[in-house]
């Protein structure tokens, strides 16, 4: 309900739908269909909602995408935590890339040399059998990712012939976004830092200069927080 009545309401120009599997509580389960029935802007898919199934998750967004909103310049997948600064977000579209749309755009917080992890206590503990290299390729963090609406059907189809991995920003942004040939470009310097979330409660956001996109991991509240203090 925070995202619905601060950044993720609908204008004209945009469509913001929450991507769900299916919850393993059958109480919970009702209460998600009830709430789509109400709101219209759930969209749900046939496999259990548990971090392992993240990528099909990814790809279920994409996919419905491709089939829905084929005429969208641009597509934004974001976690539930984080906040966009919708204003910002349209003028950066329209005006920095383009009005009529970029072509081969993923943008994002670029990681680079990342190492797998193999330490049994980790949450992302990856095996050999499941990825055999000690490093992945070059990524986004799947916090926030912006798409051209070119690449999703070119993800897509690699996607289908390629095996599984769980973590789905390394596979979607890192392994098949290689495949199609298409560059991760970093989007760091309209990312809001955590130093910078405190400024501008108290400075205002001409004190932190022009950003799309709040830091990660945010409460409810924090989101509103930051939302009251972004200009109309």
């Amino acid at each position: 309900m925070v995202i619905r009545n601060t950044w993720g309401r609908n204008h004209d120009s945009t469509k913001v739908v929450f991507l769900i599997g299916e919850p393993e509580n059958v109480t919970v389960a009702q209460r998600v269909k009830n709430e789509s029935m109400h709101y219209g802007d759930i969209v749900q898919g046939n496999f259990v909602d548990v971090y392992r199934n993240m990528t099909y998750k990814h790809v279920m967004g994409l996919k419905w995408v491709a089939h829905h909103c084929p005429t969208a310049k641009y597509v934004l997948k974001t976690d539930d935590d984080v906040v966009v600064n919708s204003r910002e977000m349209t003028h950066f579209l329209a005006r920095e890339l383009s009005p009529w749309g970029v072509k081969d755009l993923i943008t994002c917080q670029v990681l680079q040399n990342a190492k797998v992890q193999r330490s049994k206590n980790s949450k992302w503990k990856v095996t050999t059998e499941e990825y055999p290299s000690a490093y992945y390729p070059t990524y986004c963090a799947g916090w926030a990712i912006l798409y051209s609406q070119d690449v999703i059907p070119r993800l897509l189809k690699i996607a289908q012939s390629t095996p599984y991995f769980w973590i789905d920003d390394v596979h979607i942004t890192g392994v098949i976004a290689e495949k199609i040939g298409v560059a991760r470009t970093p989007l760091s310097s309209l990312i809001l830092t955590p130093s910078k979330v405190k400024q501008l409660k108290v400075f205002g956001p001409k004190y932190v200069g022009s950003f799309v996109l709040g830091p990660p991991d945010l409460s409810a509240g924090k989101i509103m927080e930051i939302w009251t203090s972004i200009p109309a």
